[in-house]
């Protein structure tokens, strides 16, 4: 073993059933925890989920303190191989409608600014230029991180105590597209 950040393997198999590879368990251990005598409990053979048993393991590592320095500010890449993604005509159809939908918010967003901006809409055009005037006045740079601190420390707060369900809303909406979102709103 060259890299002191490995990673030991050890799978437990059946002795009764050595030719069909019935694996009872399998654990991974980090070469740096490999100190003594330690007691694991087995894991599936994907290590996801629970076993069948435990296992004691006792071991004890020796290594070369500067090369483990070196290889730890300059690790090997490993190579990942993947097969590329198979072409679906329903996801590129998807994902146009997603973008489409994006593109027409940031221009009804366009249209709605250039309204304001050029006083096509008395009445919004002076209100926005009344609130434009007092943030500039009143709100200093240092403010903007403080509220959003604030507005982040509040939405925990309020979801710890349960004053806020915003998670049952984002689940049940979390598959729809924009443009199916602002339909449901009317």
């Amino acid at each position: 073993i060259n890299d002191y950040h490995s990673i030991l393997y050890l799978s437990v198999l059946d002795e009764e059933d050595l030719v069909n590879d019935a694996v009872l368990g399998r654990i991974a251990i980090p070469l740096f925890n490999c100190k003594g005598l330690k007691k694991y409990i087995l894991k599936d053979p994907k290590l996801s989920g629970i076993g069948k048993g435990e296992l004691i393991v006792e071991t004890a590592v020796f290594y070369n303190p500067v090369r483990a320095a070196v290889r730890t500010f300059s690790p090997k890449e490993e190579i990942i191989l993947k097969d590329p993604a198979k072409f679906d005509i329903s996801l590129l159809q998807r994902d146009v409608k997603r973008i489409t939908a994006q593109l027409e918010m940031v221009q009804d967003l366009g249209e709605g600014l250039d309204q304001i901006i050029r006083w096509r809409s008395k009445p919004l055009s002076f209100v926005s230029m009344i609130i434009f005037v007092l943030v500039t006045y009143y709100i200093e740079l240092w403010m903007v991180p403080l509220v959003l601190g604030l507005l982040l420390l509040y939405s925990h707060v309020a979801q710890r105590c349960g004053l806020k369900k915003r998670e049952s809303w984002v689940r049940n909406n979390a598959n729809k597209a924009y443009y199916e979102l602002s339909r449901d709103k009317t």
